[in-house]
């Protein structure tokens, strides 16, 4: 049973790890559009030092999700195909994302599981607990950093601190 939950957990983690949906390059776009609504921030006023901290976070947040990425391709969990396609689509979204100045996050609707890289779903059945343990980590730390940016935005009048809270709970809901 405590197997069982393990792998559930793990599937979860492995289906949130990889930002799927950035906010668009096209920032008159309808997820851009949605996304920005969200967050209530108009990206057209950021300062250049506010600027400069969404793309410092984005940096940060792709260097994890790189870190993922080759901690699945060293277990065997994915080729090295897979890796360098993957790491290729997080540098293109990374880009768009500081285009627009929006910050990175993981999740958007398609899930890391249904394939959307090509890879298909992980058998977590052939996973050490350390191998676990290790993939686990990594996402937690990308949810921090997430956190980190929500709190930067909000000391620099960007979000309320309602609008904040709001995000860093759909943040905790996908650990």
């Amino acid at each position: 049973m405590k197997r069982n939950k393990w792998l559930i957990v793990l599937a979860v983690v492995l289906a949130l790890a990889i930002p799927l949906t950035v906010f668009a390059a096209n920032t008159d776009s309808p997820l851009t559009n949605s996304i920005k609504g969200f967050f209530g921030i108009d990206t057209s006023k950021l300062t250049p030092e506010q600027e400069q901290i969404i793309t410092d976070y984005n940096k940060k947040i792709a260097d994890l999700e790189k870190e993922f990425i080759n901690k699945l391709l060293s277990e065997g969990l994915i080729t090295q195909q897979q890796a360098d396609n993957i790491i290729k689509n997080i540098d293109s979204k990374v880009s768009k994302a500081n285009q627009d100045n929006v910050p990175f996050f993981i999740g958007g609707g398609r899930r890391f599981d249904k394939g959307y890289f090509g890879i298909g779903p992980i058998d977590t059945s052939k996973l050490t607990e350390q191998q676990k343990a290790a993939l686990t980590e990594i996402y937690k730390q990308m949810a921090s950093l997430q956190k980190d940016i929500v709190n930067k935005l909000v000391s620099e009048g960007l979000l309320t601190q309602d609008q904040a809270n709001k995000i860093t709970r759909a943040i905790d809901n996908t650990i």
